[in-house]
């Protein structure tokens, strides 16, 4: 019996914590759960380590830089939509520069 492998999309979600406060951003825009609040977050690119793809979506999204090893794994999730996910949940206090919306049209922080 051939089994087919299943071909998983890798998403990461930065928790970005200060002072007990987590950054949600609303989207909007988007065509994708635009009204809902999420996590600053994006998809691994194919070579890139899941780390690398948090530390370049938080550069990407809200302007700040976060050295590798500032980086804790919180959460590891399964789920199915209409593809299969694995979702990646990273914490972080610490980075470099101060947040700024680099995507104004698609969330508000």
């Amino acid at each position: 019996m051939n089994k087919e492998r299943s071909k998983v999309n890798i998403n990461v979600y930065l928790v970005l914590e200060q002072e007990g406060k987590i950054l949600l951003a609303l989207r909007k825009n988007t065509g994708y759960q635009d009204g809902q609040y999420s996590l600053v977050a994006g998809h691994v690119e194919t070579g890139e380590s899941a780390m690398v793809a948090m530390c370049r979506e938080a550069k990407e999204e809200i302007g700040i830089d976060i050295d590798l090893e500032e980086l804790e794994m919180v959460l590891t999730m399964h789920r199915r939509t209409d593809r299969d996910n694995i979702d990646l949940f990273m914490r972080c206090s610490f980075w470099k520069n101060d947040i700024v919306n680099k995507e104004p049209k698609n969330v508000e922080l």
